[in-house]
């Protein structure tokens, strides 16, 4: 199962606004329905990247800046620290970063100086219901899923359990 990112979604926004700009003609598109209609065809249908969440698998001896270029090319909300046979040891959010950081962590520092020891997790046995319970009440964005043995052989991300009913934005002219 994978999940996906909007990832190239900024870099078509920035292809159009260079396009306008390079004609000259960015101020005058700026007021052109046109454009708007363009800019949100893109934020909205602009194909997502498939992201395989084996890719969000680190190693407690990794870099904090590792670990954001992992979220980064990512786009996901999590890290999962394993050892080498999957043994789920910790999780690391951006905000444990932003927070380690805070505390004068530097970017060469090692992950496990940020990470979450003791992170939320389900079994494989958990029931879809009470997985969904935990993403709505405790406001998880991801919980890693484990077997027997505490082995992550899976995530389960909250847009899995939720549809996303964003509506279109609604852009008004004067």
């Amino acid at each position: 199962r994978n999940t996906y990112s909007k990832k190239n979604t900024s870099k078509n926004i920035y292809e159009l606004l260079k396009s306008f700009y390079k004609e000259k003609i960015f101020k005058k598109k700026f007021f052109d329905i046109n454009f708007w209609n363009k800019l949100i065809f893109i934020l909205y249908y602009t194909p997502m990247v498939e992201v395989n969440w084996k890719s969000i698998i680190l190693s407690k001896e990794m870099l904090i800046i590792d670990a954001i270029k992992v979220l980064n090319n990512t786009g996901l909300l999590i890290l999962i620290v394993t050892n080498k046979s999957f043994r789920l040891q910790a999780t690391i959010t951006d905000g444990d970063i932003r927070k380690g950081l805070a505390k004068g962590v530097t970017l060469q520092d090692k992950i496990s100086l940020v990470m979450n020891p003791s992170p939320k997790y389900v079994s494989v046995n958990t029931e879809h219901n009470a997985i969904k319970k935990l993403f709505s009440l405790e406001k998880y964005k991801a919980i890693p899923v484990v077997d027997k043995n505490k082995r992550v052989v899976d995530c389960y991300f909250q847009n899995d359990f939720f549809e996303n009913n964003l509506n279109p934005p609604l852009l008004i002219m004067a």
